[in-house]
């Protein structure tokens, strides 16, 4: 997550000299910029549902251990 936002920022700067400079390449950083809101969206999205919280991963004295602790 660190590295998605530091990319962000590093695009967010080549955006604004592209356009200080009337340079067409700035359609191409938004497109990425946008690419890189996507990407967060989706990493966003996968940790709420895939039991990111602690809360949801379970309680190995209640027996919901995964498969491998059972071996």
């Amino acid at each position: 997550m660190v590295a998605l936002s530091r990319l962000r920022r590093k695009l967010e700067v080549l955006r604004e000299d592209f356009t200080r400079a009337d340079n067409n390449k700035r359609y191409d950083i938004e497109e990425c910029l946008a690419l890189v809101d996507m990407i967060r969206k989706d990493q966003d999205a996968r940790s709420e549902n895939q039991g990111a919280n602690k809360k949801n991963l379970g309680d190995v004295s209640k027996g919901q251990a995964g498969s491998r602790d059972c071996l």
